[in-house]
């Protein structure tokens, strides 16, 4: 992992864009931060949910010795 590009950025040269124009890299690094925080989000946000779910699972169990159901 590099610091400053974080665990998903790989390291590479810049590749010009079709047409013969470059990028602009600002735009570019600021779409790829916006992405990565987003991931981060979507993590966060699945292992809650992941979490709640869960917990509801276990509250709705019924004991194994209560035939009733």
């Amino acid at each position: 992992m590099n610091a400053r590009h974080g665990p998903h950025q790989p390291t590479r040269a810049p590749t010009p864009t079709p047409g013969g124009t470059d990028a602009d890299e600002g735009k570019l690094r600021g779409a790829a931060r916006a992405w990565r925080t987003f991931a981060e989000a979507v993590e966060k946000l699945t292992g809650l949910s992941s979490n709640a779910a869960r917990s509801v699972i276990e509250h709705n169990k019924v004991p194994r010795s209560d035939e009733s159901w």
